[in-house]
């Protein structure tokens, strides 16, 4: 770390801006029945099952209780070699304040970040968790007449020689009978070309589904035979201009509801498809209009993608909740009392990573999902690097806790103009009891665009590990200090901030602490670390004797339990032990705080004090003698760079 720069409170930023700001977010469908209906699917365990053929084995068939979806058998035979697309189916913020926000029906208290008896998730058996990696070549892998020229019109393809692929994958075509390959390599290649050969390009789109009516559900996208995202962006907005001016041309809305589809445009697939059959097409596109609009149905209950291995649940029982986390989860410092994990899941073979956040917010009783999903977006669209906010889909969804509300966000940041993908699914813990909380979840997925597709399924592999329960107060003499250091470079220290500690860099140091949900809006145990410059006939008995008198808080009243000398990063320090509470007919809870000071001489004849202050609401003060004599071991002066 670099002067008073720190990860603490920025791990939001770092992954998901900085980390993934190479990517443009994918546009996910905006209608509410496809996004609940991919959560559900996924949250119910897709599986896939081989199909036949290049194409045929790289569709996702799954399995539902309620909509099942048969294996593939082509409407017309063909004899397709082995090729890579058989192999596809494979097996497999800126700091925030300490001070904990509580929802209220106006909204939340203070500023959100990025962002009993445990309720059974789902009675089901393990399964497994399958992908299909995406698909950027239609040739076949056996030799034989129709490899070689695929594999020259994609090379053409890719190099901008729209005419010659073309020649090339009509050879193709010949020497297949009309392959479904062949005849999606034209679709796209006519697509390219554009003008006149949109007619061209819709008619052998529309035999490609004929041929092979599952095509929906195989993850293909023409962007990814283009040279160049410039290239497929021309050729697709080109294609949208052409439709602006011919509304009524069936072929040009096939191929671009087609190609929005490929995009994740449901609404906007489907409402070309719309339009195209009343447009009075003629027989063959009529068939692959409702080819495409039946594959988009049953597609809307599959998600193209690997629910994620996941670890062994943890017991979070300070929130309530026990969860699992995406297998080889790097967690890191948590920067807010409300968030419960924050980590990151690498992505494999150069992907993205996903940042993975869990919140918990006390909520007000008149409190709704939808008013506290609003608390958090509204609050990250205020920030400066977020731009262009946008809520593209939400739905309500079956949860273990009665309802859930799933919702994908994208933004733009505004440092490198790139899109971001977030997607959240919030459910509340309703009160058991008067003394029981009321405590609202959002559990969040953040990746880049090559993965966005990546965000549900991920979610519903989490959210079918949760179970949630009454939350508790940890014990302090229970309290586990493990966790990651925290340096600062210009105050020269460094400190342990505890796993489940949220912390953040203050002007004169660091604060950390955990949030006690079984007693509602409060942070309990904290600790602070304070660095500032005394005068020189300050000593640290003196400095603390006059904090201890000037800062007790209205209503309140303290009491020194004992004093005398400690030790604090090697150095010799004195120890105050503090009792304070409500004086009589004022409100407020008891607790004990320690702090443990001393006065380093600096080389440029300066003074500095440094102290640790440890809070503890309804603690025995030994215990929290013990949590500072823990603290203090952690603590370190570091060395002038």
């Amino acid at each position: 770390m670099t002067g008073r720069k720190s990860n603490i409170g920025r791990l939001w930023i770092a992954a998901v801006v900085c980390g993934l700001a190479s990517a443009q977010a994918m546009a996910i469908s905006g209608r509410s029945l496809a996004i609940g209906r991919a959560f559900s699917y996924a949250y119910n365990n897709p599986q896939q099952s081989m199909g036949s053929g290049p194409l045929g084995s790289s569709v996702y068939t799954g399995q539902s209780n309620t909509v099942p979806i048969s294996p593939y058998a082509p409407a017309s035979p063909y004899a397709a070699s082995p090729g890579p697309l058989a192999f596809s189916a494979r097996s497999q913020q800126p700091i925030a304040p300490m001070a904990p926000v509580t929802i209220g029906p106006s909204g939340s208290s203070a500023y959100v970040p990025s962002s009993g008896d445990p309720a059974s998730v789902l009675a089901a058996g393990d399964t497994q968790t399958t992908t299909t990696p995406r698909l950027t070549s239609l040739a076949p892998d056996g030799p034989g007449t129709v490899r070689g020229p695929i594999i020259q019109g994609e090379v053409s393809f890719r190099q901008g020689n729209y005419k010659q692929a073309a020649r090339q994958f009509e050879a193709a075509r010949s020497a297949s009978g009309g392959s479904p390959e062949s005849m999606l390599s034209l679709a796209q290649v006519y697509f390219a070309m554009g003008g006149v050969y949109y007619n061209e390009a819709a008619d052998c789109l529309a035999m490609a589904l004929k041929a092979f009516p599952d095509l929906p559900l195989v993850r293909v996208r023409p962007r990814d035979f283009f040279g160049s995202e410039q290239e497929y962006t021309a050729a697709y907005q080109a294609l949208e201009q052409y439709v602006v001016g011919h509304p009524q041309d069936p072929r040009a809305l096939l191929l671009l509801g087609y190609i929005q589809w490929r995009q994740g445009l449901v609404d906007k697939a489907r409402d070309l498809l719309e339009a195209a059959n009343k447009a009075q097409p003629g027989l063959e596109v009529a068939k692959g209009i409702a080819t495409l609009l039946d594959g988009i149905t049953r597609a809307s209950q599959i998600i193209l993608s690997e629910a994620p291995p996941m670890e062994e649940a943890r017991e979070y029982s300070w929130a309530g909740i026990r969860l699992g986390v995406p297998g080889g989860m790097k967690f890191g410092p948590l920067s807010s009392p409300n968030q419960v994990i924050s980590g990151i899941v690498e992505g494999k073979d150069g992907n993205e990573p996903r940042l993975v956040t869990l919140y918990a917010y006390p909520l007000a009783p008149a409190v709704t999902l939808n008013t506290a999903m609003d608390s958090v977006s509204g609050t990250l669209a205020r920030f400066a690097f977020i731009k262009d906010m946008k809520t593209e889909a939400e739905a309500e969804v079956p949860f273990q806790t009665g309802t859930a509300l799933v919702r994908i966000f994208t933004y733009t940041d505004a440092s490198s103009g790139s899109r971001i993908a977030t997607g959240w699914v919030g459910f509340i813990r309703e009160p058991q009891d008067a003394q029981s909380p009321r405590i609202g979840y959002l559990l969040g997925v953040a990746t880049g665009e090559k993965q966005a597709e990546d965000i549900l399924p991920t979610l519903a592999a989490i959210s079918k590990t949760i179970s949630v329960g009454q939350p508790r107060s940890i014990p302090v003499a229970s309290t586990d200090i493990a966790g990651n250091t925290f340096e600062d470079r210009q105050l020269l220290f460094s400190i342990t901030q505890p796993r489940s500690w949220a912390g953040r860099q203050t002007e004169k140091g660091f604060d950390m602490g955990q949030m006690d949900f079984a007693r509602g809006n409060a942070v309990s145990p904290q600790a602070d670390v304070i660095v500032q410059a005394v005068e020189a006939n300050a000593t640290a008995k003196s400095f603390g004797e006059e904090a201890i008198a000037r800062t007790v808080p209205k209503g309140m009243v303290r009491k020194i339990l004992s004093q005398g000398p400690a030790t604090l990063g090697g150095q010799d320090a004195y120890q105050f032990v503090v009792s304070q509470g409500p004086q009589d007919g004022a409100s407020g809870s008891p607790s004990i705080v320690a702090g443990r000071l001393f006065v380093q001489d600096r080389p440029d004849g300066t003074r500095r004090l440094y102290a640790l202050v440890v809070r503890c609401h309804n603690a025995e003060a030994k215990d929290v003698e013990a949590l500072t004599d823990q603290l203090a071991s952690t603590f370190k002066l570091l060395q002038a760079e």
